[in-house]
């Protein structure tokens, strides 16, 4: 799916779920790959994602949804400390 989205040669390109459904191992893999094309060809990636944990990792800005509305906004390392995340993700 990727390499279809490339072949326009997009500026930005939107991914939903790119790690739906696979393994976490195989999830790193994925974002490097993400990476590397974020890199090499300057592509912006939005993209929408419940795991948390392997995107933090990745990305350099995180916007989170709660209900289809922005609730928070801001670097990776400050979205995983603020009680707001803990809340939507957790459900409180």
């Amino acid at each position: 799916e990727i390499a279809k989205v490339l072949m326009g040669d997009p500026q930005i390109a939107l991914l939903d779920e790119p790690t739906g459904g696979v393994a976490p191992r195989l999830s790193e893999k994925i974002f490097d790959y993400i990476r590397k094309i974020n890199r090499e060809f300057g592509v912006t990636f939005l993209i929408i994602e419940h795991k948390l944990g392997v995107l933090f990792d990745y990305v350099d800005y995180v916007y989170l949804m709660d209900r289809g509305k922005i609730v928070l906004e801001g670097k990776p390392e400050e979205v995983a400390k603020s009680s707001t995340a803990l809340e939507v993700y957790f459900g409180g």
